[in-house]
């Protein structure tokens, strides 16, 4: 596919769908940006998504809001906080937002620009994780970035205006392999590749998303139940 452009999803239309994903598990909870960019948003949008799918195979009533200040309360916060660059999963410089989830009795915490420590020893930011929440208690004691094995699902987020280059799907690749016991990996994006799609067709290499936006329902229904079937085979 040439590069023609793509249309970028608007920072209002995605903060909305924030806000609506969140209002469905807390009504009081709201969306706050630490980094007001569409890239920042759109990543934070991804994550809505994902809470979706969560909700669609985690045990009954335990998908939650938690920020990083308040980590032994049961109260979700009033301002979910998204990072406006990646740091630390202990890190309370802010009060950062995440979500807590429990599958088959296990609990598990999704996080948004957390830094993972590769294989190679190099840290490593992804857009949003999903790690055991045993391994994030033990990176916070410890004060520490996890693992290379520590991850349960790993998801990089790019909002172009044009075509992803096919660099993109081998710096993706790339990343992976330092994190080679991670069962589960996607691209996301709010565009598309006829070459990046055909490079991680091959098996073992990260999934791909394409057009991934708010006008696209079917796309986003499409994006919830390909995680939820991957995190039931996965986590």
């Amino acid at each position: 596919m040439g590069t023609q452009p793509f249309p970028k999803p608007t920072l209002n239309d995605l903060t909305a769908l924030i806000d609506t994903v969140l209002d469905s598990i807390n009504p009081n909870s709201a969306v706050y940006l630490n980094r007001n960019t569409v890239d920042a948003a759109y990543a934070g949008y991804t994550f809505g998504l994902i809470l979706a799918a969560v909700e669609r195979i985690a045990d009954p009533n335990t998908v939650c809001l938690r920020s990083a200040q308040a980590l032994q309360s049961q109260a979700s916060p009033s301002v979910f906080i998204i990072r406006g660059s990646p740091g630390p999963l202990n890190s309370t410089a802010q009060d950062y937002g995440f979500a807590r989830f429990t599958y088959k009795t296990v609990p598990f915490e999704i996080h948004l620009g957390v830094q993972y420590q590769g294989s190679s020893g190099v840290l490593h930011e992804f857009d949003v994780s999903i790690i055991p929440k045993a391994a994030a208690d033990e990176c916070r004691s410890k004060n520490r970035a996890p693992g290379p094995s520590k991850a349960a699902a790993l998801f990089e987020c790019k909002c172009y205006s044009n075509s992803l280059g096919i660099e993109l799907g081998r710096e993706f690749v790339g990343l992976k392999t330092d994190f080679t016991s991670v069962p589960m990996a996607r691209l996301v994006t709010n565009s598309d590749s006829d070459s990046v799609a055909l490079f991680l067709k091959k098996t073992a290499r990260p999934k791909l998303t394409v057009r991934l936006t708010p006008d696209s329902p079917d796309m986003e229904q499409e994006f919830v139940f390909a995680v939820a079937d991957e995190l039931r085979n996965c986590l």
